[in-house]
């Protein structure tokens, strides 16, 4: 059987998975580094904050995650809804998620630093999901740069 495009395709499940473990790496690296100098800076309980940010925002994350990679699957043209629907759903559901944390779990001379690092983590994975989108958009709209002369000419073609 020969290999295609078709025969090597991800099922969503898989890519699902991958991408959750993607942004698991993506926010353990600073979370990690951000822990080390909390701890070497001051000598609190801080790391437990960080993590707690962290947390909420890479859970909310991997859940916003569920409409874009079933989307993408089905309908091609629905994928800019899919990611403003996964961007919503990461915004509102991040902020309700820390703003409980914030109130049940952060002693409250530490939640100067729970804040920031929630934004800082949010960013982080608002940086990795634009990159993803990017990668997306370009692979199934099949975007190609051909030169003609000097100008650049973008060539679109829809591949299902």
């Amino acid at each position: 059987m020969k290999k295609t495009r078709e025969n090597t395709r991800l099922s969503a499940g898989v890519r699902f998975v991958v991408l959750a473990g993607q942004a698991t790496v993506t926010v353990s690296i600073p979370a990690l580094l951000a822990g080390y100098l909390s701890r070497y800076w001051s000598n609190g309980p801080t790391v437990r904050e960080i993590l707690w940010a962290a947390l909420s925002c890479l859970v909310m994350s991997v859940i916003s995650l569920v409409p874009v990679v079933f989307i993408a699957q089905k309908k091609a043209e629905w994928l800019a809804l899919a990611f403003l629907a996964g961007s919503g759903i990461r915004l509102f559901s991040t902020l309700i998620t820390a703003t409980i944390v914030y109130m049940l779990l952060i002693e409250p001379e530490r939640m100067a630093l729970f804040a920031m690092t929630v934004v800082g983590f949010y960013l982080v994975l608002l940086g990795w999901e634009t990159m993803i989108a990017l990668k997306l958009v370009k692979r199934r709209y099949g975007i190609r740069k051909e030169k003609e002369g000097t100008a650049i000419v973008m060539n679109y073609t829809h591949r299902v």
